[in-house]
């Protein structure tokens, strides 16, 4: 054994007898590299034999009496380890027919459906049933899920671990009981205790018939043979089906902690259905001694904690891959405008359809893969996003939710502290409705209360809507709507369902001395050259952008004046905005008003004379910027 060999065997001793591990293929000898404890159910090599192995792959691979086909094996990097890589692979622990006794019913194995990093996968039968058992009925079918054990324990430790996954186990089977309602989840039905050397665990969930998203997509969505992401209205079918379980499992003070499209499965209702609830007791238990990364790594968020957070980062992830057919990034860039780009970038090679239908797509994913505090906080904020993109409302659905929050409201009963709390959100909605009846109402609050409601606003603009607007600079900074942001792609998305959107930029010399000007009126070329590559069918409505440059002294004039401010018109409908900022340039408020008291009139004369004097947008770039 060489000395590199000699280090590695001393990083990992041994617990049982060394047992070798040997790749073969038809056309080379094999190689055998001896490694340690088949509970691991994975295998650490150095790299001198990476290439030997990976040229392997016609061959197979044998561990004790197992072969693994290593066409279905994955050779990431070590993750603790520089000069060594890992090879996962799928064993089985329990045979045919074994029987198990959980706390409301008997079980018989049927069959070894695979393991991950932190268990073993068996469907099984339900051979008894215990009179107290909810959900559970004699030859029901049933997944079972047993933790792996973590390789080269001694006794003590072996002692200490089991010791530590029966705490956390109870503390998740408690969690999991209380999604017994839950509907497309892959609820929890029992429990019990393998009695083996050593004593394990494991729990008892119901068995979901499906294919794995990854399958389903690939079965029904690929294109010569591989999935390239689903178009528009799939993909919103899917992510908010998704986001809804979600949103719902978070309700009920449970965190899944590994969303992955392997973690999906989807129904004969065509549902998505999430299953793997609990093993992260599992993995929790294993520790830092074993966290060999697999194909899920992707979707695991940065901060790689169990919490709202992680699993909107992980949603985000299965977003991507519906919008893509690809993982998310493993590296996601911190700077928001360069994850937006890196997402743009993917889904434009992989499903442009997607992009040019609905380019609100990329915004939904790059919030939700954000790796720092300005990520979606909570999955009814991803559901809103869906919604304010890909949702088609009717004043029909307007009428249906002021009528069903009065039968939610019946449906607090005689909880006072609800009720009590129910009554000022209730309030506080009765005085906005009285503001709206009066054309009044006003965004006011955090930037995300600001941004998400002024990017609302646009939602209801169709064939023939319109939305006029004069425009200065700082609105587009990146503390206000971004250059790249949420708003932009709406206007885009309004377009495209038809409605004419017409911005004017008043520029001063002031403007040009930003640092982010030239970014601003970049992006704002960059849409109007992407629109401009769709066909007519493709874009109904239109989206144009001139400019206006101003002295200095009347651009301070038109701020103080409020002539900077938007119009939009549906049917015979008008609305202004108008934007207010505080001393640093930032947005403090948004103010809608509607009606005659407010010279709707007088501003769309003001619009149509500023309109008038500007120049196109790509004229003006190529003048600005010498680009000629």
């Amino acid at each position: 054994m060489d000395s590199e060999r000699q280090g590695w065997v001393e990083r990992y001793p041994p617990r049982a007898t060394h047992i070798p591990f040997c790749f073969s293929s038809c056309d080379e000898a094999a190689i055998n590299v001896e490694s340690y404890d088949a509970s691991i159910r994975a295998a650490r090599f150095s790299l001198t034999e990476q290439a030997r192995i990976a040229n392997a792959t016609s061959g197979k691979a044998t561990f004790g009496q197992i072969k693994v086909n290593l066409n279905d094996i994955e050779l990431p990097d070590c993750p603790d380890r520089k000069d060594c890589f890992v090879i996962t692979y799928k064993t089985s622990r329990l045979n045919e027919r074994t029987p198990l006794q959980g706390a409301y019913a008997s079980y018989e194995i049927e069959k070894f459906k695979g393991a991950g990093r932190s268990a073993e996968t068996y469907k099984a039968r339900v051979t008894s049933v215990r009179a107290e058992a909810r959900g559970l009925s004699k030859d029901q079918p049933v997944i079972i899920k047993i933790p792996l054990l973590i390789p080269n324990l001694g006794d003590e430790k072996l002692r200490e671990f089991t010791t530590k996954l029966q705490g956390l186990f109870t503390r998740e089977e408690m969690n999991l009981r209380r999604l017994a309602n839950v509907d497309c989840v892959a609820n929890f039905l029992d429990s019990g205790v393998l009695q083996q050397v050593p004593t394990t665990l494991f729990m008892v969930q119901k068995l979901v018939d499906g294919p794995s998203l990854y399958e389903y997509l690939e079965n029904n969505y690929a294109d010569n043979g591989v999935f390239t992401g689903l178009p528009s209205e799939e993909f919103y079918r899917f992510g908010r089906a998704l986001g809804s379980t979600i949103r719902e499992v978070h309700s009920k003070l449970v965190i899944h902690g590994d969303v992955w499209p392997e973690n999906i499965l989807v129904n004969e209702s065509k549902q998505p259905v999430l299953i793997d609830f609990g093993q992260a007791a599992f993995r929790e238990a294993m520790g830092d001694d074993a966290q060999i990364e697999g194909r899920n790594r992707r979707y695991i968020a940065p901060e790689k904690t169990r919490s709202v957070g992680g699993d909107v980062y992980s949603l985000g992830g299965v977003l991507h891959y519906l919008a893509t057919g690809e993982n998310p990034p493993e590296e996601p860039p911190e700077a928001i405008d360069d994850l937006k780009d890196e997402i743009t970038r993917t889904i434009r090679r992989r499903n442009d359809r997607l992009y040019k239908e609905n380019r609100g797509a990329v915004d939904v994913i790059a919030r939700c893969l954000r790796v720092s505090e300005q990520r979606t906080a909570h999955a009814h904020g991803v559901i809103e996003e869906l919604d304010t993109f890909f949702a088609t409302p009717s004043q029909a659905e307007l009428s249906r939710a002021v009528t069903d929050l009065g039968i939610e409201g019946e449906q607090l009963g005689n909880n006072q502290l609800f009720r009590w709390m129910a009554s000022l959100r209730v309030d506080a909605l009765r005085t906005a409705l009285s503001d709206m009846a009066s054309g009044v109402y006003d965004l006011v609050g955090d930037h995300e209360l600001i941004v998400a409601g002024l990017t609302q606003s646009m939602r209801l603009l169709g064939p023939r809507d319109q939305y006029l607007t004069i425009s200065v600079p700082r609105i587009w900074r990146p503390d206000n709507l971004g250059v790249n942001g949420r708003f932009l792609s709406m206007n885009t998305v309004a377009a495209k369902r038809g409605a004419v959107v017409r911005r004017v930029f008043v520029i001063t010399p002031a403007d040009r001395k930003e640092a982010n000007f030239r970014r601003i009126m970049d992006s704002q070329k960059r849409v109007v050259d992407e629109l401009k590559e769709l066909k007519d069918e493709e874009l109904p409505g239109s989206y144009e952008v001139r400019v206006l440059d101003v002295s200095n002294e009347k651009g301070d004039e038109i701020l103080k004046r409020g002539d900077h401010f938007g119009l939009l018109v549906k049917g015979k409908d008008e609305i202004a905005v108008f934007a207010e900022y505080r001393k640093n340039g930032s947005l403090s408020a948004v103010r809608f008003r509607a009606g005659q008291n407010f010279g709707l009139s007088d501003r769309r004369e003001v619009f149509e004379r500023c309109w008038n004097k500007a120049t196109p947008l790509t004229d003006w770039i190529e003048l600005a910027f010498d680009l000629k």
